[in-house]
């Protein structure tokens, strides 16, 4: 009996083991992909043309950013 339960005790271990080592993955990847996201969108876009578009691939889906429809840069930040 006392061994049975040892080995039910095993097997929630390794278990929960197992559990952790995918959250620890699921962790790192998460944090890889906020961080890709977070540079993504702290770029600054620069428009080549009225309709320029820049495509893109992040976690297997797709993403279009818009460019604004002006070829001139904003200028709000050199006014300070």
């Amino acid at each position: 009996m006392l061994h049975q339960e040892r080995d039910l005790f095993e097997e929630h271990r390794h278990a929960l083991l197992r559990l952790a080592q995918r959250q620890k993955y699921v962790d790192r990847e998460t944090n890889a992909q906020m961080k890709h996201i977070n540079d993504v969108l702290s770029r600054r876009l620069i428009p080549l043309s009225s309709t320029s578009i820049e495509v893109g691939m992040m976690c297997t889906a797709p993403f279009i950013f818009l460019s604004p429809r002006t070829t001139t840069p904003n200028n709000n930040n050199n006014n300070r």
